[in-house]
């Protein structure tokens, strides 16, 4: 039973209640067949509520305009017979479904729709229980939130039958999820973040960390040089741009039922280059008004949930294809997905970012770089340069800076040896992010397009890690994966810890930047166990403090990634 509300061309209906007949997936809405009226309306998932049982009931009869009239008395009743009249005994009222328990096998908070595995039900049979728009009061929001559903989340839920047009244009009944709530005692999604000024005077490094809603949870570093208030204001206003721009997008699709997976997730990555861009554009105008030269790299990660995988395992492709992978044949019938118990369920990693910052996620043992740096002497970067009238030059330190073109009188005497490079600081050591007003105009030295790259979670995807530069100039991908397992699996610290001791491993390594991690820990997934040798072998060499040294490779001073 539902409740009409918020109707605006029919504002005479609010307060209507109703039986759901079926959903028409076309047009997006629901069939709600009125109690009053018997009337049948298509009306959209939002407007409508779900009806308290006790108002459930048939409305009552109208009262006749004549009252019938009276009934002829009753027979006088004698010997045995006679006596007081039994007292009436009300109906039994009809009893309340009992409250079911499951498993999320997948919920879409952007479409409000989601399936549920029941107990007692195999993960691979088909008897899955859907959830309908509105059937989760509180579903779109991810964990950490209060009430955020997630592949595999243990939820109750009231059991509700509608009817709908089956495939032989007889109605049939179908069982479906309201008022899903998750059980007590779950971890959702846990963030600890540390930084430090490291060898500077100040730190200059800006963090965001916050739930998009519907979205999923997002996390980010703003690392800004000649000045925080640039990465100060990345960090706040790339989050809700990101949220606007989907938003904006999503309206334009019209329903969402009718989107792909694919199409979604094209619509949330567009979104994350929307936002940098429109972040950067504000920023420049108010730079310019106040002559702010200041500038700052930016990385963003965001954990969305709700998509479902293919019945049949692809391939990896691209740069996933080149990561480890135990060796095993796929299953026609294999159906992947994130959480183990909850196959057919995929949430999606999302990371888009201009400039060094880095994300590496942990899958199992390994340290996975999703992110590639923007340095200036990657040959694609140094091409774009010097096609937009740069410049790409190493200082006395060794150090590949970007700065004017050719022509400029400063760039000719850098090249000569001629200036001292600490009067050059304004030749940037990266070609992409925010600010930096002077190098976007006349000529856009660098630009703020971010890359962005989406990743298919997996059950041995435990956790990701963001970093500043500050960190990976210190430490290796598979050394910070080696620092958190050890933290995590070793010692049971938190995210906040493992973030501290990634730091403080940095600035123990030598590292003279400004410093900052954040890690995102999956609660869903567990970190591999540390066994007794690797743990008696760590303590008799003193690695618990220390990072794994990695051998180093050797590299082209023009091109690293060449």
């Amino acid at each position: 039973m539902v409740m009409l509300t918020n109707l605006k061309q029919a504002a005479a209906l609010n307060g209507s209640r109703g039986k759901l007949e079926r959903f028409d997936a076309a047009s997006g809405r629901w069939e709600v067949k009125l109690l009053a009226s018997g009337d049948v309306k298509a009306i959209r998932p939002d407007n409508l509520l779900p009806a308290p049982d006790a108002e459930d009931a048939a409305p009552p009869s109208p009262v006749p305009d004549v009252a019938p009239r009276s009934p002829p008395p009753a027979p006088v009743l004698t010997g045995r017979a006679q006596g007081a009249a039994a007292p009436r005994v009300a109906a039994p009222a009809p009893p309340k479904p009992a409250r079911r328990t499951g498993t999320v096998r997948w919920y879409n908070g952007r479409r409000k729709l989601g399936a549920v595995i029941p107990d007692g039900a195999s993960p691979e049979a088909n008897a899955d229980l859907f959830i309908p728009a509105q059937g989760a009061p509180n579903g779109s929001q991810v964990p950490p939130q209060p009430g955020g559903l997630f592949h595999g989340t243990r939820v109750s839920f009231l059991p509700m039958t509608i009817k709908s047009d089956a495939a032989n244009g007889k109605q049939k009944a179908e069982v479906v999820c309201m008022d899903v709530r998750p059980l007590a005692g779950q971890k959702g999604l846990l963030c600890g973040v540390d930084t430090n000024a490291g060898a500077k005077e100040r730190n200059d490094d800006r963090i965001a960390a916050q739930d998009l809603h519907e979205l999923g949870f997002l996390a980010g570093i703003f690392d800004g040089h000649r000045g925080g208030s640039c990465a100060e204001f990345a960090a706040k206003q790339v989050p809700p741009n990101v949220l606007s721009a989907y938003r904006s997008r999503a309206k334009r699709e019209g329903s969402l039922v009718k989107l792909t997976a694919e199409k979604e997730a094209a619509l949330i990555a567009e979104a994350l280059a929307e936002s940098f861009e429109v972040t950067d554009k504000a920023w420049l105008v108010a730079a310019r008004k106040k002559d702010i030269q200041e500038g700052s790299t930016g990385i963003v990660a965001l954990v969305s949930h709700g998509f479902a995988a293919p019945v049949e395992a692809k391939l990896a492709e691209g740069c996933a294809a080149l990561w480890p992978k135990t060796k095993e044949t796929a299953e026609k019938e294999k159906r992947p997905g994130t959480v183990a118990r909850a196959p057919g369920g995929v949430a999606k990693l999302f990371v888009a970012w201009a400039g060094d910052c880095r994300c590496v996620l942990l899958r199992g043992r390994q340290g996975l770089r999703i992110s590639e740096d923007h340095k200036p002497q990657r040959a694609d970067e140094k091409r774009r340069v010097e096609k937009a009238g740069g410049l790409v030059v190493r200082d006395a330190h060794k150090v590949w800076r970007v700065g004017p073109r050719p022509d400029n009188k400063f760039a000719k005497e850098l090249q000569k040896g001629k200036r001292d490079p600490q009067q050059m600081t304004w030749f940037l050591s990266t070609c992409r992010g925010f600010g930096d007003p002077t190098f976007k105009h006349p000529d856009p030295i660098v630009i703020v397009t971010p890359d962005v790259k989406t990743v298919d979670l997996v059950p041995e995807d435990w956790a990701c890690v963001l970093g500043s530069d500050g960190i990976f100039d210190a430490l290796s991908d598979q050394e910070v994966a080696d620092t958190i397992w050890r933290a995590m699996a070793g010692h049971g610290k938190d995210a906040v810890r493992a973030a501290k001791e990634v730091v403080q491993t940095a600035l123990r390594k030598g590292s003279r930047d400004n410093v900052t991690a954040v890690i995102c820990r999956f609660g869903w997934a567990s970190p591999p166990e540390m066994d007794s040798t690797v743990a008696a072998v760590m303590s008799s060499s003193g690695l618990e403090n220390t990072a794994f040294t990695a051998p180093v490779e050797p590299s082209d001073d023009v091109n690293m990634f060449g």
